[in-house]
């Protein structure tokens, strides 16, 4: 008997804590809306004012459409990489270098907003406090072995609460990471040891804390060469999730885009993608592989905060052909609109068992009725 529990955005803006500047986590398509909110972005305002309109330019979208959420990030996100595909594949070496570093540049400055828009509204303002949420905790409390949690977010609210309940970071995320960042140390290790959880926890788009290495530099002496071999280059890094809270430092967009290992020089990004790229990022497609085999035998599903969106198809198919949805005991929506629960009864041609309405009534269902049926 186990259980999924799959995380959309209305999970991380339903949480039970109050930001420092009461502004809950975005919906998707609030991002450009929080952008605007924050006093502090006023630092980053030339930027943010080229990036508007290059996103004008380049697909017409108006800084009022963006800031009224259409499109909402993630489609943003996934045009931008179907732009530097479209670069890479029509224009000359000087064409593609000059308008693709462009290109690239501005989703790199994307990711870290969402990044710095996601740390200041789940951040309670005390120092060296990461979020506590007593909705995820509960999840995080009666978790079995075998359960599977789908957290489709880049934020850390689920992992922190994770982290409380005995979970083991540095390998619970079911991807082989190559270095960790543990914070009291100062400094990237290489992990060495390999252990398995009783559950699976997926980010099948990715997170703040997870980063990548896009190219790698031998430095002897005065000789330096850029490493051709791709399994030098794809090096998986993942940073201490409450340590993105306690060190400042690592909530910079100078922290990890470069570093030095011995000889060598890593260049990284986050790893962070939009749902629209199917068949890409070949590096999670492990989370895609497990989450299908795994979901075949739950018996009972959770949705929480995530309407399904139309670009998202890939998670649509993940979710329609693997869960058993004409056996399952117990099918839960958490989303107070009757549409999202039409939809999905629609889609999977499954009523379902219980709608409720937040965050806050499904953890008490899982404090009352789910332990009851333990």
């Amino acid at each position: 008997m186990s259980k999924v529990y799959i995380l959309g955005a209305g999970a991380s803006h339903g949480a039970g804590f109050n930001s420092y500047r009461n502004i809950k986590p975005p919906l998707l398509k609030d991002f450009f809306k929080t952008f605007a909110e924050f006093n502090y972005f006023q630092k980053y305002e030339k930027k943010v004012t080229s990036l508007s309109d290059f996103l004008n330019i380049t697909f017409g979208w108006t800084k009022n459409a963006l800031e009224a959420g259409n499109p909402d990030i993630e489609m943003v996100l996934d045009n931008l990489d179907s732009k530097l595909d479209e670069i890479e594949l029509h224009y000359s070496l000087p064409e593609y270098l000059k308008k693709g570093m462009q290109c690239r540049d501005f989703k790199k400055f994307l990711i870290e907003l969402i990044a710095e828009a996601l740390h200041r509204t789940t951040w309670e303002g005390k120092v060296l406090h990461p979020p506590k949420c007593p909705y995820h905790e509960s999840i995080a409390k009666y978790l079995q072995p075998g359960d599977l949690i789908i957290n489709l977010n880049y934020d850390l609210i689920m992992d922190l609460a994770l982290i409380n309940h005995g979970w083991d970071w540095i390998n619970g995320y079911a991807l082989p990471f190559d270095y960790c960042y543990r914070n009291h140390i100062n400094k990237w290790e290489e992990i060495t040891a390999r252990n398995n959880n009783q559950f699976y926890y997926l980010k099948l788009h990715g997170s703040l804390n997870w980063f990548i290495s896009t190219d790698v530099v031998e430095e002897r002496g005065e000789d330096t060469k850029i490493h051709s071999d791709i399994n030098a280059k794809n090096k998986l890094h993942l940073v201490n999730p409450a340590a993105w809270y306690e060190n400042p430092h690592l909530r910079t967009a100078q922290f990890g885009a470069s570093y030095k290992n011995g000889n060598l020089k890593f260049f990284t990004q986050r790893l962070i993608v939009g749902p629209g790229r199917k068949g890409e990022y070949d590096i999670l497609k492990p989370l895609w592989n497990i989450a299908e085999a795994q979901l075949k035998d739950v018996t009972q599903a959770f949705i929480v905060g995530c309407s399904l969106r139309e670009n998202d198809q890939q998670l649509s198919s993940l979710l329609q052909n693997n869960i058993p949805w004409s056996s399952l005991e117990n099918f839960i929506v958490v989303d107070p609109r009757e549409e999202i629960k039409s939809r999905f009864e629609n889609v999977f041609g499954r009523d379902v068992d219980h709608q409720l309405k937040n965050m806050e009534e499904f953890s008490d269902f899982l404090q009352n009725k789910l332990v009851v049926a333990k």
